[in-house]
């Protein structure tokens, strides 16, 4: 594990159903994270890996057995790539947006919605509904709902839409040749 990550680790045998907390809410990735968010497993993992490594920042902790916490989020950067742990599965939506700003990733929107995302089409689907901020990674032409057939932006890096509850829309976002081409 020290070989693939670069981190040094630490481990208990005994299976446990790990949970995480986020401790460190500094850095780029963890910034925007919620306090009261926890995640893990009730299912036992067993041996369990806590970082052990004096070199790396501790983003979080894992409980992993009664009264028992130790470092188990943390990031650690190398000279042309950074390594990222986390000692309990299901890493939730807030944590891998975090993940993917700091790599640099583009992010359509922050409200976690299901997104789907092509050169020039964009579909959202929403349980909870409401109004959206969404971001392209490149100026459009223009934006067009594709459903319902109106145009909902011109010459917009992000534009703006208020989606009903349990709804799906779907976007052409780019040149307006290639609209009428459609």
């Amino acid at each position: 594990m020290r070989e693939l990550t670069g981190f040094r680790f630490a481990s208990c045998e005994s299976p446990w159903g790990p949970t995480m907390h986020v401790t460190d809410f500094g850095h780029p990735v963890t910034r925007d994270i919620r306090q009261d968010l926890f995640w893990g497993s009730t299912a036992p993992i067993g041996p369990l890996f806590h970082l052990e490594d004096p070199e790396a920042r501790v983003l979080g902790q894992v409980f992993f057995s009664v009264g028992r916490c130790r470092p188990g989020l943390g990031v650690k950067e190398f000279p042309g790539w950074t390594s990222v742990y986390a000692a309990a599965p299901d890493l939730p939506a807030p944590l891998l947006r975090g993940l993917a700003r700091f790599a640099g990733v583009h992010l359509y929107s922050e409200d976690g919605d299901v997104l789907y995302a092509g050169r020039q089409l964009l579909a959202v689907h929403t349980t909870g509904g409401g109004e959206r901020l969404l971001s392209l990674p490149r100026k459009a032409g223009v934006v067009y709902e594709l459903f319902d057939g109106t145009e909902v932006a011109r010459d917009a890096r992000e534009f703006r839409v208020t989606l009903p509850p349990a709804s799906t829309s779907l976007w052409f976002a780019g040149d307006r040749g290639t609209l009428s081409r459609l």
